[in-house]
């Protein structure tokens, strides 16, 4: 990751998608230590690619529907960088989970870092 004139830039490699597979596992343990007895019900993942969200809906064992508004994003408008999870949460409000529902907001960004919140649903 560097800066220059034209903006900020990175490279990645192709094992970023196997990355996401080597994060998840752990990712999913934080949550159940976050949350006791909570469903992971709403997933708001950044959009890196197909095969980062085809690794991350295996590797959590998530249904399309968890996915559905990441993959609009990646649809809609490709990896827009950081601004892609903006996108995905504005998304959650246009098709809203359901009053309690508790999830994550997952970060993932160049050589695969990842960040992650809990969230709970509030209508």
């Amino acid at each position: 990751y560097w800066v220059e004139a034209g903006g900020a830039r990175f490279a990645s490699t192709r094992n970023a998608p196997e990355a996401v597979t080597q994060i998840a596992p752990q990712l999913m343990t934080w949550y159940q230590d976050q949350t006791p007895g909570q469903d992971l019900r709403i997933v708001a993942a950044h959009p890196g690619g197909p095969a980062i969200m085809r690794n991350l809906a295996e590797t959590l064992k998530l249904d399309e529907a968890q996915l559905v508004r990441s993959r609009q994003s990646l649809a809609d408008y490709g990896n827009m960088g950081a601004v892609s999870l903006a996108d995905v949460l504005a998304r959650h409000y246009d098709d809203p989970p359901a009053p309690g529902d508790a999830g994550l907001i997952i970060g993932l960004g160049p050589g695969v870092q990842c960040e992650a919140l809990t969230c709970w649903w509030a209508a």
